[in-house]
């Protein structure tokens, strides 16, 4: 005779690791590992962000990521894990990037939302059902996409100034001149270079400019398609100006503008085929 199957609960369910319930769990292991990829990237840079890594206990935030990762519907541990991360984001101080910056504002909507659902449903500790995590989700949305939004228009407004839009001072002529060394000696010695130094800074201009617009349009995939490509082109920079630590910690925000098809995306590459999984973050 055949054994019967053995039932599954929802909180079995919930906490057995690698499997992703609902909407939320596939953007928490998500965000895990690009934060195990910004701090990575600190600790090893030889600036005051890797001093200030130095200070901090990397290996408990490092050791909870890990053990969210497992576990992402746990409630006690996801909030501890997005407010370790915030406390470690800003115990930095003047070494706190940008984008580091515009990561815990989105964090700390999203435990606004993760509390608001424990408190209505009376109980913290058992993990949440997928019902749960869609509110969750449908919650802190509409707060994240204005924060990004509006942080990245920010970004264009500060780049307002004679300094940026003069090539020779602009860190928008550095990025592009570099991006010659992915090609032949015998395309750099055209004109390319000084023509690509001159429409750089107009050019990044356009599309930090283009992209919180599109963000906010009515139809938002041109706005999560230009982010993404921006980000790309800024990761495919070589040393020593690479900074694809930005698009680690912002990229996964975007998240948010599509969850549905981003949720059956990262389920799809984690599911059967966990060396793609494991692919794709060693690429980013």
């Amino acid at each position: 005779r055949e054994a019967p199957a053995r039932r599954s609960t929802p909180q079995r369910e919930g906490m057995e690791p690698f499997r992703a319930q609902g909407l939320l769990a596939p953007y928490v292991r998500l965000w895990c590992v690009s934060n195990a990829l910004r701090i990575a990237s600190g600790t090893s840079a030889a600036t005051a962000l890797g001093d200030a890594l130095a200070g901090q206990p990397t290996a408990v935030l490092l050791g909870l990521l890990t053990l969210l990762g497992l576990f992402p519907t746990s409630p006690p541990l996801l909030a501890t894990t997005l407010i370790a991360r915030a406390v470690s984001n800003l115990a930095k101080g003047a070494a706190l990037g940008n984008s580091q910056t515009w990561g815990t504002l989105t964090d700390l909507s999203l435990l606004g939302a993760l509390c608001e659902t424990l408190a209505l449903r009376g109980r913290w500790l058992p993990p949440l059902s997928a019902e749960e995590e869609a509110a969750i989700v449908r919650s802190c949305a509409p707060a994240v996409r204005v924060q990004l939004a509006t942080v990245y228009a920010a970004s264009a407004l500060w780049k307002l100034n004679s300094s940026f839009a003069e090539p020779r001072r602009s860190c928008a002529a550095v990025f592009a001149l570099q991006m010659l060394e992915h090609l032949p000696p015998a395309v750099t010695a055209t004109p390319l270079p000084a023509l690509m130094a001159a429409a750089a800074p107009a050019l990044v201009l356009l599309v930090e400019t283009a992209i919180p617009a599109l963000l906010l349009a009515p139809c938002c995939w041109a706005g999560v398609s230009s982010a993404l490509s921006f980000h790309l082109a800024i990761a495919a920079c070589p040393p020593p100006n690479n900074i694809a630590s930005f698009g680690a910690t912002t990229v996964p925000r975007l998240f948010f503008w599509i969850p549905e098809e981003a949720a059956a995306a990262l389920r799809e590459a984690a599911g059967p085929r966990p060396l793609a999984a494991v692919a794709m973050a060693a690429a980013a």
